[in-house]
């Protein structure tokens, strides 16, 4: 009989979350084993937490199915389409590389899937806080410090043996869905933050819905007393929400509103639009990329700046019409892959 459940997490050096998550599936929850198997994407690879989630991985393979995803291409919290991508069972679990849940909630969930195996919604179950005694069961669309999303408690979801219940949406740390029927995140962004309320939404946009599942309960490490390894760029989350938002029909007037109450420089702001603005360039821009390693550079410019402690100099690759105006393009020696656009007097890079 084959796997029913894939449990996949993305990670960015958290070998001791990935340790702690996964050990503890295979310790408390022996009576599903058999029909799981793991995936883990490496969002660093090469690094000492890659290493060591290698030889964790080499070490349990014989016995329960696991996958070490290497993943370079990007940082970003899309990479967890990867475990969708390559999960080899009908029903797949994301979650966080931290994440702990209560005996028999995985059991009930494979339960769960056998008596409704259509389903195509998106589902949630409560967060448990570290007292363990309360949960949130969703989160209310509305903004708060940055973020989309507040936490939120419906007391359906207090009683474990509860029914599912429709909510409007959720933290991402944990949620689950039919493998064939998960949606994506949109694979523009980049780093950290924008995927709450826009993977709903587009789930909600397909004639889906987002459930709670009372019994499926977990416990989220928030704390990182060692400090968080990966990118938080305020920029890439801006920009991650102009980009979801326009996917799925939301108001983007909103993101700027809310982010210069929260006291962001107008000019960050507006940066992140300009990238999100000009992201239906990226194909043409490529494509001149690509011809610019065929011609002979046109002209140059130097800075001060120092790369590896050489001056940088750009290079004229071409040129790229933005709204009926032609603006050049530039390629960097400091960074070959990537290029730059120059409208009126500042740069914005894209990658």
């Amino acid at each position: 009989m084959g796997k029913k459940l894939t449990i996949g997490m993305a990670t960015y050096d958290d070998y001791d979350g990935i340790y702690f998550t996964i050990q503890a599936i295979r310790m408390y929850h022996t009576e599903i084993l058999k029909e799981i198997e793991f995936i883990i994407v490496d969002n660093n690879p090469g690094g000492a937490h890659s290493k060591a989630i290698t030889n964790l991985v080499n070490h349990i393979k014989d016995r329960t199915p696991i996958q070490h995803i290497l993943y370079d291409k990007k940082q970003s919290t899309a990479v967890r389409n990867e475990v969708f991508n390559n999960s080899n069972t009908p029903y797949t679990l994301c979650m966080d590389s931290h994440i702990l849940y209560p005996p028999e909630t995985l059991k009930k969930l494979i339960n769960f899937y056998s008596n409704n195996p259509n389903c195509e919604d998106l589902l949630h179950g409560p967060m448990l806080y570290d007292c363990l005694d309360y949960a949130v069961t969703h989160m209310d669309p509305v903004w708060r410090d940055q973020m989309y999303g507040t936490w939120a408690s419906d007391t359906r979801g207090f009683n474990v043996n509860g029914e599912p219940f429709e909510i409007p949406m959720h933290g991402m740390g944990v949620f689950t869905c039919k493998t064939d029927s998960w949606l994506g995140f949109s694979e523009k962004f980049r780093g950290f933050g924008g995927e709450e309320g826009y993977i709903h939404k587009k789930f909600k946009n397909a004639g889906k819905k987002t459930l709670c599942l009372p019994f499926l309960r977990w416990m989220h490490r928030f704390d990182r007393p060692n400090g968080t390894k990966y990118v938080l760029d305020i920029k890439d989350r801006i920009r991650n929400y102009y980009f979801g938002w326009s996917e799925v029909g939301l108001n983007i007037e909103d993101i700027k509103k809310h982010f210069l109450e929260c006291n962001v420089q107008e000019a960050v702001i507006d940066d992140a639009y300009n990238q999100f603005k000009m992201s239906d360039k990226i194909e043409v821009i490529d494509i001149i990329h690509e011809e610019a390693k065929k011609t002979t550079v046109t002209s140059e410019r130097t800075d001060n700046t120092l790369c590896y402690g050489e001056p940088v100099t750009e290079k004229r690759i071409g040129t790229v019409d933005i709204d009926g105006k032609q603006y050049p393009v530039y390629g960097s020696n400091c960074d070959p892959d990537s290029i730059k656009i120059y409208p009126h007097d500042h740069s914005i890079g894209l990658t």
